[in-house]
């Protein structure tokens, strides 16, 4: 969350470190009618690939099957999924700090444990948000990696989780969480007091299917990647009513197809970035969700198994960094140009969804 390709060569090995000197990957349609003249295609790129972080293993510099990752002003937090904790690396790789280890225990001022974590937020307090999946609750750690509380039960009813997974918040601070097994939205106070629920399962326009990632744009419009569905929706109304605004993408690896999308990030220019899984890559939209290209992993790589991605995060100056469960490693995704702040306008919404201004928008 936020807050094709050419040769390699020259690659160099550092810990917990692989660096393609270089690297070059190239959006595939054009970004002149979006950005301006700047970005021809025959002249300009979007991203390229810059580095490879991690490695295979247990090791503080090692990761097993990150499922999500989330990007501080100074360091990436992970959620190293099958090692059961969160490594705190600097944006090179290097090792800052690790919290948590496998059990059920989450006590006040303690440190963690933690079953299969999947998800995670950084709030503006320094607060580190953890959708600890396999133990169907949310975990809220202090700077420090200390427990602060916890919340969550197995179920279906009010507050209760079935494999939760990816969390932001809104404009007003509450904590919305991806309940991905019973296939809707919780929405809950910071400290996890239950505010409402929106979502059911199926496949009809507005349902969703075992979705994986989620991010909140900035008029918390709800992006989800409805991975069961191989689509994206995109909410307005956080209510039992919800119905989506837009959807995007049918099963395919071509422009805005997807086999397996999971995680969402909104960057700070306004783009929403989608990561497609099992073709390793990123679809981007603009900010009416019109789709305006993608990046794909090379082919070439030197990597035991071709990547398969699932959590995606971007930096304030709108470099990326992308979780790969097949090998274990981190991509980072150089931004190339400074991009311009596309202007925003609202999006009409209904009368009933709140926050609203009375004037068919919501209040920003």
């Amino acid at each position: 969350m936020m807050y094709r390709t050419k040769r390699f060569q020259g690659m160099i090995l550092c810990v917990g470190l692989l660096v393609f000197s270089t690297a070059h990957a190239q959006v595939i349609h054009t970004l002149k009618s979006i950005f301006g003249s700047k970005y021809e295609e025959s002249s300009g790129q979007l991203y390229v690939l810059a580095s490879i972080l991690g490695t295979h293993g247990t090791a503080p510099n090692q990761l097993d099957h990150p499922d999500a990752i989330a990007v501080g002003p100074h360091n990436l937090y992970i959620v190293d999924t099958y090692n059961n904790r969160i490594v705190v690396w600097s944006k090179t790789g290097k090792v800052i700090n690790t919290y948590g280890s496998w059990g059920t225990s989450a006590i006040y001022d303690e440190a963690p444990n933690f079953f299969h974590p999947a998800g995670i937020m950084l709030s503006a307090h320094h607060q580190i948000y953890v959708a600890d999946t396999g133990n169907d609750r949310i975990v809220l750690l202090n700077k420090q990696g200390l427990v602060i509380t916890s919340w969550g039960t197995p179920g279906q009813g009010s507050g209760n989780f079935n494999s939760p997974r990816s969390i932001d918040h809104d404009y007003y601070g509450n904590i919305w969480v991806l309940d991905s097994g019973n296939s809707r939205i919780e929405i809950f106070t910071p400290f996890g007091q239950f505010i409402s629920a929106w979502g059911q399962f199926g496949t009809q326009p507005g349902e969703l299917q075992r979705p994986m990632g989620m991010a909140l744009n900035f008029i918390d419009q709800a992006i989800i990647a409805d991975t069961g569905n191989d689509r994206v929706e995109v909410f307005n109304s956080p209510s039992a009513q919800s119905t989506a605004v837009t959807i995007q993408g049918w099963l395919g690896s071509g422009p805005d197809e997807f086999r397996s999308p999971a995680g969402v990030v909104v960057t700070p220019n306004g783009i929403t970035a989608v990561i497609d899984g099992s073709t390793a890559r990123v679809e981007f939209y603009n900010n009416r969700f019109y789709y305006i290209g993608q990046w794909q992993a090379p082919a070439n790589l030197p990597l035991k198994h071709p990547p398969h991605f699932m959590g995606i995060a971007s930096a304030q100056n709108g470099d990326l960094y992308i979780t790969d469960i097949a090998n274990s490693v981190i991509f980072k995704l150089k931004l190339l140009h400074p991009l311009p702040v596309v202007p925003i306008p609202p999006t009409p919404t209904p009368s009933n969804v709140s926050p609203y201004s009375g004037s068919d928008y919501p209040l920003r």
